[in-house]
């Protein structure tokens, strides 16, 4: 297959990481698995296939079907690797990401930022000792990374003791995701039923969303316009992420305030 730029709808970090790579790159379409395996039997006998993925996909909210990705990946011998960057502490039971939620087993590499919802800074990369030690040696965007603070791993190891300890923020955080969802639900361009804490407002053109978050933070809330390059040109939307520290008056409030707007 033809390489093509990695341009679907995973993060931009994922994009760079192929560039820098130099592999040859084959994009398929959004959370389509059938094409995916499709692909990968064009590819079989390569010398090594990692698969990459969001786990959320931070601008629409939806979410990777992990089971069938992973059953994929290993009937056609491909590595797995997804990014929970929008997943950890916030999908699953008690936060513990997409495996939590879907029941199933991890990917071969699982990597997420401690920034999002532990609120820290830097990220991680799970995996197999012999997978980790050699990105310990080999990967130069960690070689030549100054080491975080000792005061940003104290926070973000404190924030994944809470994570642990106290479930019932979590609890807290999908009974609000409910009751955004409920109250968007019938609102033009809204983007509901992905299962994350990420709500899009598609509204289409650049100016008007930029006008509607205007209009929106006049009104005591902070809800960001995404628009090109972040998101395709023409496709410019709200976004709302919604965080467990507020109460469900204030989600029942920004949701019609959103609906005025």
């Amino acid at each position: 297959h033809a390489a093509k730029e990695p341009v679907e709808l995973n993060h931009a970090s994922i994009i760079d990481g192929c560039r820098l790579r130099g592999a040859e790159v084959v994009v398929y379409p959004h959370l389509d698995m059938d094409e995916l395996d499709r692909l990968l039997g064009g590819v079989r006998g390569a010398r090594r296939t990692l698969v990459v993925s969001d786990g959320v996909f931070s601008m629409d909210g939806d979410m990777l079907d992990l089971p069938r990705f992973l059953d994929t990946c290993e009937r056609h011998d491909a590595f797995s690797m997804v990014d929970e960057a929008h997943a950890i502490g916030v999908v699953g039971k008690t936060g513990h990401g997409l495996s939590e939620h879907f029941g199933c087993a991890l990917p071969d590499l699982a990597m997420g930022t401690l920034s999002k919802a532990l609120g820290a800074g830097g990220g991680y990369v799970a995996g197999s000792e012999t997978v980790v030690e050699y990105l310990r040696q080999k990967s130069r965007p960690f070689i030549f990374s100054t080491a975080p603070a000792p005061a940003t791993v104290a926070a973000a190891a404190a924030a994944l003791s809470i994570v642990e300890s106290e479930p019932w923020r979590v609890e807290g955080l999908h009974e609000r995701i409910a009751a955004m969802a409920a109250g968007l639900k019938g609102v033009e361009g809204a983007v509901l039923g992905g299962g994350s804490a990420i709500f899009p407002i598609v509204v289409g053109d650049e100016g008007r969303a930029v006008a509607m978050s205007r209009e929106l933070e006049g009104g005591g809330f902070l809800v960001p316009a995404i628009r090109y390059p972040s998101v395709a040109a023409g496709r410019a939307r709200l976004r709302v992420a919604v965080s467990a520290k507020r109460s469900l008056a204030e989600i029942e409030a920004l949701s019609q305030a959103i609906a005025r707007a």
